[in-house]
This record gives structure tokens, C-alpha cells and sequence, in this order.
């Protein structure tokens, strides 16, 4: 438990630090395996486009050294995977597997149908 909640600088909750004081992101002592298939999905993406042979569900994307254009990468591949979009600002509010599964239940104007159109048509 904490006695206040710490801020960023533009006065808002600091996410990252409060998944630091809960024990989240992963460390890299222990992986937390994907429990759903949804998790272990995207669990497969992340692993694939950062270069890691497993990715735990608590683990951070930016301290698994993704970067920005890597999860423009990710976002487009959760897209094709499950034929939904996550707007871009969730990709970064949202840095773990457990987070990000959360994020993708629908919510008011976050999510919506892709649509594909045939090429050439």
C-alpha cells in the first residue's frame, strides 16, 4: 500500500512508476506466463517483434527496449490478429501484456471494426 500516489509531470498519475511500486513490470526474475488465449497472443506478437524468445505478461514494453515505431508494429499486428483497432494513445498508456488486454474490451470511442476494402477496389 501506498500513502499517495505518485504524479508525472503534467500533475496525472505516473503509470510507470505506479506498476514500479506494485511489483510490475516484470524484472526479468520471474516471467509471468499468458493464462488466456488472448495473453498468449499477444504475448506472441510482442515476442516476435521485439526479438525475445518469451515476453511475460507484467513485463514493460519500453524496459523489453521497445520504441516507438516498434509499437506502431505491435498496435498494426493486434489489429490483424483479432480485426479490431486499439487507438495509439492506449498502446502507450498500456505497456504490458495484462494492461493491454484490459485496454482491448471495448470502451466508448476506443475501439472500433477495421474494415477491409479488396486491393484494387
Amino acid at each position: 500500500m501506498i500513502d499517495e500516489q505518485p504524479l508525472n509531470a503534467q500533475g496525472k498519475v505516473d503509470r510507470r512508476r505506479l506498476e514500479e511500486l506494485a511489483g510490475e513490470p516484470g524484472n526479468g526474475t520471474t516471467v509471468v506466463g499468458p493464462a488466456s488465449d488472448a495473453k498468449v497472443r499477444i504475448a506472441a506478437i510482442f515476442a516476435e517483434t521485439l526479438g525475445h524468445d518469451q515476453v511475460g505478461v507484467t513485463d514493460n514494453l519500453f524496459r523489453l527496449g521497445a520504441d516507438s515505431v516498434q509499437i506502431v508494429a505491435i498496435r498494426q499486428r493486434l489489429s490483424a490478429e483479432f480485426g479490431r483497432e486499439l487507438a495509439l494513445a492506449r498502446m502507450f498508456e498500456n505497456t504490458s501484456i495484462r494492461t493491454l488486454t484490459t485496454a482491448f474490451r471495448p470502451r466508448p470511442g476506443s475501439l472500433r471494426t477495421t474494415r477491409r476494402r479488396p486491393v484494387g477496389g
